[in-house]
């Protein structure tokens, strides 16, 4: 390049840089402003929960071997079991009702709490049994999850007890909101960690584990204030068990819950490479073992160092 080419291209390229100085702090002034939060907060007007516990549970207490009895007090309430045509008892039935709920949340339901007062005292065993449950609570925690807050304790009737996230709940598709109503249909109920210690209580025979799967739980609620984002929830079966089938312990690994291990599939993969190393082992052994020598033909001399004629 000559003198004048060398020229031409530094000039260009300040230009380059003093124009990007320029435009910069425009640019940076002409970036539009971050939206605000469009969700708004939203007063609970009326609300009521419906929870079971768990149904084996009241079984066992009403049983022969417990012969004990439960007593709710405050806004509580049980509902007597209703059946279908089929003969399943009914959603919404056979379980606690919570009246008198109060609260806030947000208009996109991805915060806020619903909280009631009063419980339920279950004892048997001629007294060496008490569980009372208090004061719950249903805490919307981002789109489609929440949790149910409660006060566990094995005391009296009407005692206090240390509220916590007891159970987590998924609320996928069991949802409706819309305008001023909102409602949760059935959502599954798991234990957390920390539920799982408040219902074993002070005893180490406990049998309760994070993952449990409890009764499922129902919420109807009016709000003010604010216009709920519309939501709706799936189709659910009426006839749908009250413990959503078989109960397993499924640990939560965000509660902590170590995940398990699949050590069948480990065992059985570690055999069969034993047996492929084995045969291997055999199969390469069998290649180089060495010929039998040959045994010589009647007659034939041996040579002149005095070797067989087989060897090498």
């Amino acid at each position: 390049m000559n003198r004048t080419g060398r020229r031409f291209g530094a000039l260009l390229g300040t230009t380059a840089v003093a124009a990007g100085l320029l435009l910069a702090p425009t640019a940076a002034i002409a970036a539009p402003a971050p939206m605000e939060d469009a969700t708004a907060a939203c007063q609970v007007e009326t609300a009521s929960l419906s929870w079971g516990m768990k149904e084996s549970f009241r079984q066992y207490i009403t049983g022969a071997i417990a012969n004990g009895s439960w007593d709710t007090y405050g806004e509580v309430r049980y509902v007597d079991p209703e059946l279908s045509e089929t003969g399943a008892v009914q959603a919404g039935t056979d379980l606690f009702q919570w009246a008198g709920g109060t609260g806030e949340v947000d208009s996109s339901l991805a915060s806020g709490m619903i909280g009631f007062l009063g419980g339920v005292h279950f004892s048997g065993h001629d007294g060496g049994l008490e569980l009372n449950i208090a004061n719950p609570g249903i805490e919307f925690d981002g789109a489609g999850t929440g949790y149910l807050l409660l006060e566990v304790s094995e005391a009296p009737v009407g005692t206090a007890g240390t509220q916590v996230r007891a159970a987590k709940l998924d609320l996928a598709d069991r949802v409706s909101a819309s305008g001023q109503a909102l409602s949760i249909a059935g959502a599954p109920v798991r234990l957390t960690s920390e539920g799982a210690a408040a219902f074993n209580g002070d005893t180490d025979r406990g049998t309760y584990v994070a993952g449990q799967e409890m009764d499922p739980v129902f919420l109807d609620a009016t709000v003010s204030g604010c216009a709920l984002g519309e939501v709706v929830a799936a189709d659910i079966t009426a006839d749908a068990p009250g413990e959503g089938g078989e109960v397993t312990a499924t640990p939560i690994s965000a509660e902590g819950a170590e995940s398990q291990v699949p050590w069948l599939p480990i065992v059985i993969g570690g055999v069969a490479l034993v047996v492929i190393v084995v045969a291997a082992g055999l199969l390469f052994a069998g290649r180089k073992r060495p010929a039998a020598p040959a045994v010589p033909a009647a007659g034939a001399e041996p040579d002149a160092q005095g070797d067989s004629p087989s060897n090498p």
